[in-house]
Parts: C-alpha cells; sequence; structure tokens
C-alpha cells in the first residue's frame, strides 16, 4: 500500500537502517531501555514483521532492553496482526512487550498498551478503552508501591485532534480519559508516537512534563530521544535542536524510537 507513506520516499532498506542506526546511536548514547511507539510495518503484514525482527536481531541489543508497542499501520492487514507477530518473529521480544503486562527495569516501569484496532486504510484513529484504563490505575498502584515512575508507552497522542471531527479518522478518540489519569497521577509519564513531531507536553500546564515523543526515525535526522529516570520522574536529556550530554550521575537513560 504505497499510499500509505504519504508522498514519503519509500526506500525498505533506508527504512530498515535508519531505524538499526536509531537503535545503536540510543545505546551508544546511555539507553539503558528503548520503547518503540509503532507504526513499525507499512500495514501489518508477515513478511514486514519479519523484517522487522531481522532489524532487531541486528542491533545485537539484548531483547529484555526493548519494548515494542502497536501502531495503527501495523493492524491494517488483519486486527490479530500484533497477536501473531508476538507469538512468531517477535517472540523474543514478547516478554517486554506483552500489552497490559508491566515491566519493571530498576526504578522504571514500563506498561505497553495498545490503542489500535483494524480499521479502512483512510483511518488512522485509536481509543484507550476500559480495560486499558484500569490496567493503566493497576500499574500506577503497583509503581507507587515499588517507588518507581511509571511509563505508559503507546502509539496515539494524547492530546486531542486538532480538528474536532478529525479525532473520529485520526487521534485519540477517548483522550479526555488518559488526560484524566495524568492530571490525578503526577507521576505518570506516557510515550507516544503517531505524530511524527517531538512532543514534551505538560497535564495540567502548571506542572512538569508528563507526555512525550519523538520524531518518527522515517522522516527526521533526529533519530532518537533520552530520558533521565530517577526520583519517580522522567526528564528529556535531548531534544529536536540539540543533543543534550548525559551527567555522569545519570542513573538511568531512556530512549524511544518512534515509528
Amino acid at each position: 500500500m504505497n499510499f500509505l507513506s504519504f508522498g514519503r520516499e519509500k526506500d525498505a532498506a533506508d527504512r530498515r537502517y535508519r531505524l538499526l542506526r536509531a537503535m545503536c546511536q540510543a545505546v551508544d548514547a546511555g539507553a539503558d531501555h528503548i520503547v518503540m511507539t509503532g507504526d513499525m510495518t507499512e500495514d501489518g503484514l508477515p513478511s514486514q514483521f519479519e523484517s522487522l525482527a531481522d532489524v532487531l536481531h541486528e542491533s545485537s541489543i539484548s531483547p529484555d532492553r526493548i519494548t515494542l508497542v502497536p501502531g495503527n499501520h501495523d493492524l491494517y492487514t488483519d486486527d490479530q496482526a500484533w497477536n501473531l507477530a508476538l507469538s512468531g518473529p517477535l517472540s523474543p521480544w514478547a516478554p517486554t512487550s506483552q500489552l497490559g503486562s508491566l515491566v519493571i527495569r530498576g526504578d522504571l516501569a514500563v506498561l505497553p498498551i495498545s490503542t489500535t484496532f483494524k480499521q479502512p486504510y483512510l483511518f488512522a484513529g485509536g481509543r484507550l478503552g476500559p480495560f486499558n484504563a484500569r490496567r493503566i490505575a493497576w500499574a500506577g498502584k503497583q509503581a507507587r508501591e515499588l517507588g518507581c515512575a511509571l511509563v505508559v508507552g503507546l502509539h496515539h497522542q494524547v492530546f486531542p485532534h486538532p480538528v474536532a471531527v478529525g479525532t473520529w479518522w485520526d487521534g485519540l478518540r477517548d483522550h479526555g480519559v488518559l488526560t484524566d489519569l495524568l492530571r490525578r497521577n503526577p507521576e505518570l509519564f506516557v510515550f507516544h508516537g503517531h505524530i511524527h513531531k517531538e512532543v514534551t507536553r505538560a497535564v495540567p500546564p502548571h506542572r512538569h512534563p508528563q507526555v512525550f515523543c519523538a520524531r518518527a526515525t522515517v522522516d527526521s535526522n533526529v533519530l532518537y530521544r533520552l530520558y533521565d529516570v530517577s526520583d519517580r520522574q522522567v526528564v528529556p536529556l535531548t531534544t529536536e535542536r540539540a543533543r543534550v550530554p548525559v551527567p555522569a550521575s545519570t542513573d538511568r537513560e531512556f530512549a524511544i524510537a518512534a515509528e
């Protein structure tokens, strides 16, 4: 489905190289764990998941240091495509990418969830749903008991689509549920993808930022974003405009490779 790339150069070899380079650069910069926030395939064909697995293997990064989250592109072909991929070519990464399961990494807890569902190719919307909302609340309680910050990894953006009617074809339909959870839980953070732009936003505006997104590897020269996780807080160390050196005192760095 070439039109899904929306005018971007569809060079499979280049996309694989960019993803591989992003992962290797992030680890070289000090990342302990990587979250990929979806749209890792063009339309979720089995052969595309096999190519993704080849790149992940080629990186030589231990699977337990990587969490994968599905995007809308990954389910266009089959609503079971993600589950089939996790039980097939992506099985080495399934333990840290199992939807709704909490991954503990030192002072950080990661909760991968899916906001995606099978829909026509011209639609790109997402939904959180009651189950995911309950799961986030449960994970928040677990993280507090462990003294961890909680990062929820998902694909769709947290804030509403800029065009009101756009939420029905693109964006998170029940975004209000997630922003309410963020408002009530200052130690909850979200890494998302989908919009191909860097995001750092607070919920509510006067509080520390809780919502982050990196540029998409498919169309950016900024291939990853690093975060420091300490004292139950998540703070970005890199921005689109500058590479900020990782401080020697940093306890844990976190990288996200989106799309």
